[in-house]
């Protein structure tokens, strides 16, 4: 299931067992991120598959949504 989350809908809600990866690149991640969120780079994201935990809900993160999307 794939469904797009406002910024405002993931500050004001709690998102309990739910995983948060940023797919920015390491530099952009750097330079700000949301607290508890993990940097996949999307480059990456294929080969790092398997460190995702299927337990938990994933939220992609970028700056403007297409990389999530991708």
């Amino acid at each position: 299931m794939s469904s797009t989350v406002t910024v405002s809908e993931l500050r004001n809600h709690s998102l309990p067992e739910t995983l948060l990866v940023d797919v920015r690149s390491s530099s952009e991640f750097a330079s700000g991120h949301i607290p508890g969120a993990v940097n996949i780079p999307l480059d990456q994201i294929e080969a790092r598959v398997d460190d995702l935990s299927r337990n938990f809900s994933i939220i992609l993160i970028c700056q403007s949504g297409t990389r999530a999307r991708m």
